[in-house]
C-alpha cells in the first residue's frame, strides 16, 4: 500500500502462572502496557527516525501523511500465530498480542523539527497557535 511500518517485538509476561495466557493479551491489556512503559513516546521517536529515513530515500515524492504506515507492537508471548491476521488500520486491535499505534503526521513533523532545531519547531508551534 505503498506506506512504511515499524515493528517492535516485546516479550512481556502479561500472565499469572496457571492456565493458558493468551487471554491477557486483549487490547485493554496491550493499551495499559503501552502506558505503562512509554511505548506511544517510543513509537513517537521511531516514527521521526522513518520520516527522515523516507525523507531522504524518497525525496520530493515523499508525504508523511501517506508514506507512514505507523508502528505494530507485536507482543510475541500473546500472538499464538495470528501475525497473518494483523491489519493496517488504527481500528483493527482485536488480534491478540498485536498493538497498532499510529502517530498524527503532524506531530512526528513538528517532533523531528523540535529534535534538530527547536527555535524553529517553537515558532511553528506559535503560528500554528499552539502556544501562547
Amino acid at each position: 500500500q505503498d506506506r512504511y511500518y515499524i515493528a517492535d517485538y516485546k516479550t512481556h509476561w502479561l500472565g499469572d502462572e496457571g492456565g493458558s495466557q493468551l487471554g491477557h493479551y486483549h487490547p485493554q491489556a496491550l493499551q495499559e502496557i503501552m502506558n505503562l512503559h512509554y511505548y506511544h513516546l517510543q513509537s513517537h521517536l521511531y516514527q521521526v527516525a522513518l520520516h527522515r529515513l523516507l525523507q531522504q530515500k524518497l525525496g520530493q515524492v515523499y508525504q508523511a501523511e501517506h508514506h507512514l504506515g505507523g508502528s505494530y507492537y507485536l507482543f510475541l508471548r500473546g500472538m499464538a500465530g495470528q501475525v497473518s491476521r494483523i491489519k493496517t488500520k488504527q481500528s483493527d486491535q482485536g488480534s491478540a498480542g498485536v498493538y497498532f499505534h499510529r502517530p498524527v503526521y503532524m506531530v512526528t513533523e513538528l517532533l523531528s523539527l523540535a529534535l534538530s532545531d527547536p527555535n524553529a519547531a517553537e515558532h511553528k508551534l506559535s503560528e500554528l497557535g499552539l502556544l501562547k
